[in-house]
């Protein structure tokens, strides 16, 4: 659809689901990750020297840009980030790493996904 008639948070999923993919679509990255995954468990010294820090700061930025969007009564006051973005890495590294792939198109279906459950009732 055209842009103008997006939830205007679409357009940051995307951003987010698109950036995801290019990480964990990196050949070593894909290699590697199924083995390191008991290892990222959250109190581990990989996680915490690895994935936290990096998470921590793209999560904090989601939250705020969700919490803006919910301010203004674009989303719903019940909308939970940390949920959403598990949502979508999860599905990233889903796709990527256990599928092999992520087909060119897959941030927009998954956005567009999110955005209806994220819209307001």
């Amino acid at each position: 659809p055209p842009r103008s008639t997006l939830f205007p948070y679409t357009t940051l999923f995307r951003s987010f689901a698109a950036s995801a993919a290019r990480a964990y679509g990196r050949p070593e990255t894909r290699a590697a990750l199924p083995g390191l995954l008991p290892h990222l468990v959250p109190g581990s010294e990989l996680s915490d020297v690895a994935r936290d820090p990096l998470a921590s700061a793209a999560r904090m930025k989601f939250r705020a840009v969700v919490s803006a969007a919910v301010g203004r009564g674009q989303a719903r006051a019940t909308l939970d980030a940390d949920l959403l973005f598990d949502t979508i890495v999860g599905a990233v590294m889903f796709r990527v790493v256990y599928q092999g792939s992520w087909p060119h198109d897959a941030d927009a279906r998954l956005a567009e996904l999110l955005d209806g459950g994220a819209r307001p009732r």
